[in-house]
């Protein structure tokens, strides 16, 4: 007997009609496989110099953001001596100039992988405005060298400020993350391991920089972690058991399966989103049904998409067809957006069982 009914699917007239595996498969053409190096030579073709890019910081608040877009261009792929040479002129913009700016340079990096603002990070970690120091940690998200890590654990341990400790933790998880898949060195992962499992411990700390710890630790295949979780999730704070569902998916460890499917029809928006990733994450196929229903009737856009990237990532046959159905609504309604989420989801799907 299945876990799940059928009255979500019930909804299409004749699933056995659907053609699941031709229409969500995308080719790419062999000419767009150069693409990138096309990008990359086009916009170091229009990259500003950096006595340019000296001018427009030293304008002050003269420049609005139509010129952003080539401090965007320009503050990325900098050498570490170009970064502190320009950083003088940064010094002196307005304190919500530069909060502007690099949250441009933040949000530019979520859109774009080919820009490199680790240089710029570097130095704008030592901005006076702890808005800003958190921002250019941010943008050490994908960066995967040593330095960056040293850097990420000596901000944590000597910062003051709540919110650059809290991001900082953000990126040290995905490094422990890189330990676990043995992709760095391990002795150097422990240093990290160990100041976040310390920092949990430690109920002086503020509770964002708790459970941001938490969120980092549960990076790592731990004995210690499932009481970690446990006391996260009894705490009578939100937040906290937010961070405890974020840590139950990334912790693979089924004893938490029933729990989350719990969560899935939690009232608190944040616990209900980090209820359907975890779903995602723990494969919980038994969700399938719950989350196709979130998916389509979800309020919240970012819960919405998140169960779409749970069915890819649970996958099989019932979450494609659950998949397919929500693609059709999807193209009824004339959502691009929802339209690319589902599609890539089928992708994922599609891999389920394969031995890569």
């Amino acid at each position: 007997m299945n876990d799940y009914d059928d009255d979500f699917l019930d909804e299409a007239d004749d699933w056995d009609e659907l053609d699941l595996e031709d229409d969500y498969h995308l080719e790419l053409p062999i000419e767009e496989l150069d693409k990138d190096e096309d990008y990359i030579n086009t916009r170091m073709a229009i990259k500003p110099s950096i006595e340019e890019l000296e001018g427009l910081l030293a304008s002050g608040d003269d420049f609005g953001l139509s010129h952003h877009t080539i401090l965007v261009n320009g503050l990325s792929d900098l050498t570490l001596d170009d970064a502190r040479k320009l950083y003088s002129h940064w010094e002196a913009l307005p304190t919500h100039k530069r909060q502007a700016i690099i949250e441009q340079l933040v949000d530019s990096i979520e859109h774009d992988y080919m820009l490199d603002y680790r240089s710029w990070a570097m130095v704008t970690i030592a901005d006076p405005d702890p808005q800003v120091r958190a921002s250019a940690v941010e943008l050490l998200w994908d960066d995967e060298s040593l330095d960056t890590l040293h850097t990420l654990i000596e901000l944590i341990r000597t910062e003051k400020s709540i919110e650059v400790r809290s991001v900082a933790f953000g990126i040290l998880g995905r490094f422990i993350l890189l330990g676990e898949y043995e992709e760095l060195d391990h002795a150097q992962i422990r240093h990290a391991q160990t100041l976040a499992y310390e920092t949990w411990h430690n109920h002086q700390e503020p509770v964002e920089v708790r459970r941001r710890a938490l969120e980092a630790f549960a990076n790592c295949t731990d004995e210690r972690l499932p009481d970690m979780i446990a006391e996260a999730y009894k705490s009578h704070l939100p937040e906290m058991q937010v961070s405890a569902l974020f840590a139950m998916g990334r912790s693979y460890d089924s004893r938490w399966n029933s729990t989350v499917i719990k969560e899935l029809d939690n009232e608190d928006p944040k616990i209900r989103y980090e209820a359907v990733r975890a779903a995602g994450e723990l494969e919980l196929k038994q969700a399938v049904q719950r989350l196709g229903k979130i998916a389509r009737d979800e309020r919240d856009r970012e819960i919405m998409l998140m169960a779409v990237w749970s069915l890819g990532e649970i996958g099989g046959d019932l979450a494609t067809r659950v998949l397919g159905r929500l693609a059709d609504e999807a193209e009824d309604r004339e959502d691009d957006d929802l339209i690319e989420a589902i599609e890539e989801a089928m992708d994922t799907a599609s891999l389920s069982g394969l031995d890569l």
